[in-house]
C-alpha cells in the first residue's frame, strides 16, 4: 500500500493521494493524461532515492512537504528549519526522458531479465 500528502513540490501545490494498492501481484501503475504531475510526483520519489532535498519550481521560497507511507516505511520532509532529508535505497525512478539511468548489477538484472529467467531466478 502506498499513501501520502505533497505541499509544493515541484509544481504540486496540493495533493492528498488515495491510498495505492500494489495487490494481488505487488504491482501498480500510475496513468494519468500529460500535464497533471506525474514528473513531479516521482521527482519527490527520486528525491528521496537519492536523499536530495525537494523543493517546488515556481515558488522557490515556499516550504515543500511531503509525507509517505509505503506498507512500513514512512518518509515525512520539510523544507522549513533542519528537518532530516529521507533517503530509501528501495526506492528507484526511472525516468523515461533521460538518455541514461544510474544503476547497480543487482538493479539491471532485475529490469533486463525477461519473466522465464525472473522466474528461473526468483526474482
Amino acid at each position: 500500500m502506498l499513501s501520502g500528502y505533497f505541499e509544493n513540490c515541484y509544481g504540486i501545490k496540493q495533493f492528498n493521494m488515495s491510498n495505492i494498492s500494489f495487490n494481488p501481484c505487488n504491482k501498480a501503475i500510475i496513468y494519468a493524461p500529460n500535464g497533471v504531475m506525474k514528473t513531479s510526483f516521482a521527482k519527490v520519489f527520486e528525491d528521496i532515492s537519492k536523499g536530495t532535498t525537494t523543493t517546488d519550481r515556481i515558488f522557490t521560497n515556499a516550504v515543500s512537504r511531503y509525507s509517505i507511507t509505503h506498507y512500513m516505511s514512512h518518509y515525512n520532509y520539510s523544507s522549513e528549519g533542519n528537518a532530516t532529508i529521507p533517503h530509501s535505497e528501495n526506492i528507484y525512478v526511472i525516468n523515461s526522458f533521460a538518455d541514461k539511468f544510474e544503476f547497480s548489477k543487482d538493479t539491471v538484472g532485475i529490469l533486463l531479465a525477461d519473466e522465464g529467467t525472473r522466474k528461473l531466478l526468483h526474482i
